[in-house]
């Protein structure tokens, strides 16, 4: 039988980007989680990398993420694969929110940023 969620939880960061996590351990899962990114225009997700690989799907918006110092344009409908290790941030270059979802094969998977801003 499906479990359906209740509303999570909305954080705002220091750097004004909105996450909130939709699955995750804490919510009962064992082996994934998703959350959503709503990052303002001009905003930025900094530097980082995670143990386990990611999927992001931007649903609005526009963007650029950066994956080993390599530059991609991303926008709506857009799917990128991360792997595991690799460093990866992304840049709202739009005029408005840049909204994705992140999902993870790891229930609570740490981020591990490269100037500890979190």
């Amino acid at each position: 039988m499906p479990v359906i969620y209740p509303d999570p939880s909305r954080t705002t960061l220091p750097d004004g980007r909105v996450r909130h996590w939709l699955a995750d351990r804490e919510k009962g899962t064992s082996s994934a989680s998703v959350h959503e990114n709503v990052i303002p225009a001009g905003g930025i997700v900094p530097p980082h990398r995670h143990d386990v690989e990611e999927l992001i799907v931007c649903l609005e918006g526009r963007g650029e993420w950066t994956m080993d110092g390599q530059p991609f344009d991303y926008y709506a409908g857009c799917v990128a694969h991360i792997p595991a290790g690799a460093i990866h941030s992304m840049r709202n270059t739009g005029t408005g929110p840049l909204r994705q979802l992140a999902f993870f094969p790891h229930p609570n998977p740490p981020s591990y940023w490269l100037k500890n801003e979190y």
